[in-house]
C-alpha cells in the first residue's frame, strides 16, 4: 500500500550495545502504548516498521548471543518480515540455530512485553472494580475485548488472570524450532507458520501431506510477531493447555521463575500427536541449545545517536 512521505519508517543507524540497527520510531511506539491503560494493548504494528531480514543485520545479533545468555546486554528491537533463507541454504547447523535464534528472540520478547502491559491493565481495572470506582466507557470497552480475546466470561476475574500471561522464552523458541525445522520448513519459509497452527478458515497453506477429504491448512502470517502472538494466544486460550496455564499460575503464586521446566512441558502432550515423545524433544532442545538462558533476557527500547540509514517503505 502507498505509504505519504510523513508516514514512512525509517531505519536508522544507532550506538546500541555493538549492534547498528534498531527501528526508532517503533521503539518510541512502544513505550507510549505499553503504559497507557486505555489504549489496546495488542496492535498492528505497521507493515513498513518490519526488517527485512538481511543477514548483515542478523548476523551481529547471533554474534552477541553469548552476552545476552549472561545478561551482559539487552535484546534489540528488531521485528523481522520472516526469516531468513540462508537457514534452508547453510549446512552449518550450529550457524543455523543461532541466526534462528536471534530472528526470532525479539518477536517472542516483544509478544511477551505487550502480554505483561495487559496483565498490569487488568490488575489496576481490577482493583478500581473491587473498590467500588467507576470504570470509564474505554476501559469498559478494553474490558471487553480482553475478556472476549482470551476466550473468558465477563466477570470472571481470576481465570482472566491465568490466561493473560506469558510464555517462557526458552519454550516459544522450542516449539518453533521442533515444528518449523529451525526454521527450513516450507511452511516456516513461506507463510511464517512456526508453530504448526491448523484453521479452517480457508486461508492459509495446504500441506502436501494432507488427506483426501481434509479441509485444515495451516494457518499464516504477515511478520514472526503475528505468528508468536497467535501462538502465546493458543496457550493461554486452548482447552486442551489448560493444565499448562495451571502449572504456571501456581508458578506464580510461590514466586517461582516463569521458565520451561519439566512441569510445565509435561502439560504440553497434546500440542503433538507425537504426544509423550514429543515433550522429551521438546526438553532435550531446551537443554543441549541452553535455550533457557533467554528467559530472563530483557528487550531493549533505548536509542542513542543516529543517523538515517534506508527507507523501508
Amino acid at each position: 500500500m502507498p505509504q505519504s512521505r510523513s508516514s514512512k519508517i525509517i531505519l536508522f543507524f544507532c550506538l546500541f550495545n555493538g549492534f547498528i540497527v534498531a527501528p526508532i520510531t517503533l521503539a518510541l511506539w512502544q513505550q507510549t502504548q505499553l503504559h497507557n491503560v486505555t489504549q489496546p494493548v495488542w496492535h498492528k504494528i505497521p507493515a513498513a516498521s518490519f526488517l527485512t531480514p538481511q543477514l548483515d543485520v542478523i548476523t551481529p545479533l547471533s554474534d552477541k548471543l553469548p552476552l545476552i545468555r549472561h545478561g551482559e546486554i539487552s535484546v534489540p528491537p528488531l521485528y523481522f518480515r520472516h526469516l531468513p533463507r540462508f537457514l534452508v541454504t547453510t549446512t552449518h547447523a550450529p550457524q543455523r540455530k543461532r541466526v534462528f535464534i536471534a530472528a526470532l528472540l525479539p518477536s517472542i520478547l516483544y509478544v511477551n512485553q505487550t502480554i505483561q502491559a495487559e496483565k498490569k491493565n487488568i490488575d489496576a481495572l481490577h482493583r478500581r472494580y473491587k473498590a467500588g470506582q467507576s470504570l470509564t466507557d474505554t476501559q469498559k470497552a478494553w474490558l471487553h475485548r480482553t475478556f472476549k480475546r482470551y476466550k473468558v466470561s465477563p466477570g470472571k476475574w481470576n481465570e482472566l488472570k491465568t490466561r493473560v500471561d506469558t510464555i517462557p522464552p526458552s519454550l516459544a523458541l522450542a516449539q518453533a524450532a521442533i515444528e518449523s525445522g529451525w526454521g527450513t520448513s516450507r511452511f516456516a519459509q513461506q507463510g511464517n507458520a512456526l508453530y504448526g497452527q491448523w484453521t479452517w478458515s480457508g486461508q492459509g497453506m495446504v500441506p502436501k501431506a494432507r488427506a483426501e477429504g481434509k479441509r485444515h491448512r495451516i494457518k499464516t502470517f504477515d511478520n514472526l510477531i503475528g505468528s508468536v502472538h497467535s501462538y502465546t494466544l493458543n496457550l493461554n486460550t486452548h482447552p486442551a493447555y489448560r493444565n499448562f496455564r495451571n502449572v504456571r499460575a501456581k508458578l506464580r503464586r510461590d514466586n517461582a521463575p516463569l521458565t520451561a521446566n519439566k512441569e510445565l512441558t509435561k502439560t504440553l502432550h497434546g500440542y503433538s500427536e507425537l504426544g509423550h515423545s514429543y515433550v522429551r524433544t521438546l526438553n532435550n532442545i531446551i537443554r543441549v541449545n541452553r535455550l533457557k538462558d533467554f528467559d530472563k533476557a530483557p528487550l531493549s527500547t533505548q536509542m542513542a545517536d543516529h543517523r538515517q540509514k534506508q527507507d523501508l517503505s
